[in-house]
């Protein structure tokens, strides 16, 4: 190679095999080619010395005794420096025959400017630039081109292709052929001494690795303490058994075709428990099915069986590895024992044993085999052929007979599958187990819907359906099934039904029972009359009067989806959440440890293996988390620590409403965990709603509006032994609290809903209900959002809501049947729920036409209610009661927005106290 044309891509190529290690006594190097080139750390270089000065024997002999206080006033630093450093010579010879001497000087310990390294120079400094490459790699670069310079080197590194021993490689020995070294282990192994009493051990192993003769002589002690105990601890643990000769299918026909068949397939989920009476199988068995299955997961054929959960401490199980507690006392185990050890299904389970753990995986084979029936007393020698467990048949070709077990085991499994695999369907047809009416058997029931089974359309002239029982499905097969209206409406979606009913049309297949036959005479079907010219509401309707109808949920799309977020990096899980303004970006921000520092960007915090940003005061250097204070957020270590990403689904789950018990089946997250999220949702959608409750107005003063209003209960409860409040009681009889709101809420504006609580007054234990608002408590809510507003309330018929207030019309519904007299006879009215109504405008002739009814207030009660869940923690009168319902009153507002986008609003209005 050429030393004027090298660069530093050809250095990073001729080093990429070679390992950089440290020489013990600098080296005297012959002459080589000459290239400058520095990349790192500092360079002097010294011009024409006077070849006179330089002794090459008197260096080397300074180099070997390490006397650098001899070294030439050239080759050292100027001044007394007072840090630690190494340093490498190369002397190159000049046209004029004086020395080029270049130093390249390595401080350990300390990094020092250039201002202050030029009162140590002897030549000219140099700076060494290096690349943004790997620095082990650069670093041989550097060293290799150094070697390339030729002269006379005296190096502190060199460059070689042999890497570094490890430390268990030098303490067998330099050089030890494997044969020695397997001869050393079979030695520990036959003649190790386990027994630690009065020193023996400790004896026996300083006397052979010192012995000539011996295979183990100049073995580090460590090494063979650690094998010793390692033979010691594996004497007391379940052996690894790699060969039984019988297979499952030695064992009779008619017991595997009855009844293991069937239970094969359980087995992969489930633990096989073997109880009975001794010597009739068992074991057989056991060990027959645990190869089996040991095969079946890709192993060659493996088993550990034990009596105790004991042995099983610290082995190492797999799938291929099943394990058998067979002659034991299952009965004395402690139940979280057989619980961890019989759960299959589960991701692992954990015993806890001295000084160690046993560990079982998910899917792992895990069998029980116990006398646990044996009766008391003696057993007659008779009853015991134990030859059974011990003796084989005639083994033959071994190979085959597994491979027709495992064809077997397939069979079974397929069979298995085919009963109870729950088909998903895709088409058009339905399997017959799951068609319940084909057109032939309700012909009689719905003549008109048997037509349109065979291809024909209905239409004006149509007969409509009778009104008939159809014939019954058994009730054997409904619990089965568990048929219900879907199947049938799937069902009438078909090409034949398409045709006449539309995309979304739906027949109820079940008429209901009660009514009386109609006549079978063609009367025109009601369901296609056509409709009349006499319309009862008026003609134009102003655009703020039509609303959408909200979004279909398999239309909507919200800005994260569960995979994206279970599938994040650590960096990118914290990027998203910041994006979407879930987490406050810490960078820059005072730190809230310290609040004297500021913290940096995202870092990765190693021993944690997530990213953080840190202090940057000198007195603090905290590692501050990106979810430090958040108002939803855990950060914490050990067993119940949660990541970002599974707290981030979980808080997904939650928006989406879906249950405890399912989130804690998919995000395998403690139920407290899911329980204390939901918890602090609740409380900061309170705090949201009752701050931005205050700025909610109805009307606009512009144009009369349309308000309704309302009162609901929600729980009830006994308060004559509640110490708490024993201080609203004033009659004994009346020991029953209500809780009851009112609310307020603006047709058109479902984000002006208002809850009020109420505080009705206490009734007896059998009271249906606390009644309407009082008229007290309406008079402060009606003033306080509807007074002076140009609204038109509508109400139920309490009385409490017909008292007078500027600026509303009050218009009231009858939601109970009346009992009236009309022509001196006393007739029910049936209640009016809605009715049109006109109105005079207060100071006008104007007439107001409107439509009374309460069916926007009744709609949202209905929708709160869904969403608080009364249980023991949440009932009247508790704080949790009154943060569901305001969590409730929050989704309501925004339910047609994405939650996710809107929960980071809500904890960005919440970091703004802390931030």
């Amino acid at each position: 190679m050429d030393a004027d044309n090298i660069c530093f891509a050809q250095a990073v190529e001729a080093t990429e095999q070679m390992v950089l290690r440290e020489l013990q006594d600098h080296v005297a190097v012959g002459p080589f080619s000459n290239p400058n080139q520095a990349v790192r750390h500092f360079i002097d270089i010294v011009h024409n010395i006077p070849r006179g000065e330089l002794d090459v024997d008197n260096l080397k002999g300074i180099f070997r005794d390490k006397a650098w206080g001899d070294l030439p006033s050239c080759m050292r630093m100027a001044g007394h420096p007072n840090f630690e450093y190494k340093s490498q010579y190369i002397f190159v010879t000049q046209n004029n025959g004086n020395v080029t001497l270049v130093k390249h000087f390595f401080l350990t310990k300390t990094k020092l400017t250039q201002l202050k390294l030029q009162k140590y120079a002897i030549g000219k400094l140099h700076e060494i630039m290096w690349g943004n490459g790997n620095k082990v790699v650069e670093r041989k670069a550097f060293q290799w081109m150094l070697e390339q310079m030729g002269g006379l080197q005296s190096r502190h590194y060199a460059l070689s292709g042999e890497k570094k021993r490890s430390a268990s490689s030098a303490a067998l020995g330099g050089g030890v052929a494997e044969e020695d070294q397997d001869a050393g282990w079979d030695f520990i192994i036959q003649h190790g001494e386990r027994d630690k009493g009065e020193l023996k051990q400790l004896r026996w192993i300083h006397k052979n690795i010192n012995r000539e003769g011996s295979p183990i002589k100049g073995w580090s002690e460590k090494l063979v303490q650690r094998a010793l105990d390692s033979l010691a601890n594996d004497g007391c643990l379940a052996k690894l058994a790699t060969r039984y000769d019988l297979v499952v299918t030695d064992f009779h026909p008619l017991f595997l075709d009855l009844i293991f068949k069937d239970a094969v397939p359980h087995l992969l989920d489930h633990s096989l428990w073997l109880l009975g009476e001794p010597g009739v199988g068992k074991t057989p068995l056991a060990r027959a099915t645990a190869m089996m299955f040991s095969r079946y997961y890709g192993g060659s054929g493996q088993f550990r069986t034990s009596s105790d959960f004991n042995f099983f401490r610290g082995i190492f199980f797999n799938t291929a590895t099943p394990a058998i507690y067979d002659d034991g006392d299952i009965s004395g185990e402690a139940v979280k024992k057989k619980k961890a050890f019989a759960d299959v299904g589960d991701n692992e389970g954990i015993l806890k044993e001295r000084w160690n753990a046993a560990k079982f995986l998910k899917n792992q084979l895990r069998i029980v085999v116990d006398n646990a029936y044996s009766p008391l007393g003696t057993v007659s020698s008779t009853d015991l052929p134990q030859e059974k467990k011990f003796q084989s048949p005639d083994t033959g070709d071994f190979g085959q007979l597994a491979a027709s077990e495992q064809v077997w085991l397939k069979d079974a499994l397929r069979a298995h599958e085919s009963k109870h695999t729950i088909q998903e369907h895709y088409t058009n047809t339905l399997p017959e187990p799951i068609v319940k009416m084909e057109p032939s058997e309700f012909h009689d029931v719905a003549e008109g819907l048997a037509a349109m089974c065979e291809g024909e359309t209905l239409d004006a002239d149509s007969p409509p359906p009778y009104v008939r029982n159809p014939p019954m499905t058994p009730e054997r097969k409904v619990k089965q099934e568990k048929f219900d209206q879907q199947y049938a409406s799937f069902l009438l979606r078909s090409d034949a039904f398409s045709k006449s009913l539309g995309p979304n049309a739906v027949i109820e297949l079940s008429p209901s029972p009660v009514g009386s036959a109609m006549p079978s005479a063609p009367v025109p079907n009601p369901s296609f009359e056509p409709l009349g010219d006499d319309m009862d509401i008026d003609d134009e309707l102003s655009e703020e009067n039509v609303f959408g109808h909200g979004q279909r949920k398999d239309q909507i799309k919200w800005a994260r989806n569960l995979p994206e977020l279970l599938l994040a990096s650590n960096k990118k899980i914290v990027q998203i959440w910041v994006t979407d303004k879930i987490l406050v970006n810490w960078t820059g921000k005072c730190c809230p440890r310290c609040e004297a520092g500021t913290l940096s960007d995202l870092k990765l915090h190693k021993p944690s293996g997530q990213y953080k940003h840190r202090c940057s005061s000198r007195g603090c250097q905290a590692w501050i988390s990106p979810h430090h204070l958040h108002p939803l957020l855990t950060d914490g270590r050990g067993t119940g620590a949660q990541s970002l990403q599974i707290q981030s689904s979980m808080l997904l789950l939650k928006l989406l409403r879906v249950s405890h018990p399912s989130i804690h089946i998919l995000l395998n997250v403690n139920h407290k965990a899911i329980e204390d999220l939901e918890k602090k949702l609740c409380e900061l959608r309170k705090d949201f709603v009752e701050k931005k409750e205050r700025e909610i107005v109805f009307g606009n003063l512009k144009a009369w509006k349309d308000v309704e209003a309302d009162e609901a209960t929600f729980d009830k409860k006994d308060i004559s032994r509640s110490l708490e409040f024993q201080h609203l009681i004033k009659n004994p009889s009346h020991t029953t609290m209500w809780e009851q709101w009112a609310g307020i809420i603006q047709r058109g504006r479902p984000e002006s809903l208002v809850l009020c609580r109420l505080k009705p007054k206490l009734t007896v234990k059998r009271a249906p209900g606390p009644g309407a608002s009082r008229r007290i408590e309406w008079k402060t809510i009606g003033a306080k959002f509807l007074r002076d507003r140009n609204v038109v309330l509508h109400t139920d018929s309490a009385k409490s809501y017909k008292l007078a207030m500027p600026g509303i019309i009050h218009d009231r519904v009858v939601h109970c049947k009346k009992r009236v007299k009309r022509n001196g006879k006393y007739v029910w009215m049936q209640p009016k729920y809605v009715s049109l109504v006109k109105h005079t405008i207060p100071g006008s002739r104007k007439k107001l036409a409107v439509k009374s009814g309460t069916q926007i207030i009744d709609r949202c009660w209905r929708y709160l209610k869904e969403r608080v869940q009364i249980n023991q923690h949440c009932k009247a009168g508790s704080k949790l009661l009154r943060a569901k319902l305001r969590a409730a009153q929050y989704e309501y507002w925004y339910r047609n927005s994405d939650l996710w986008l809107k929960c980071g609003e809500l904890c960005a209005h919440k970091m703004r106290d802390f931030v």
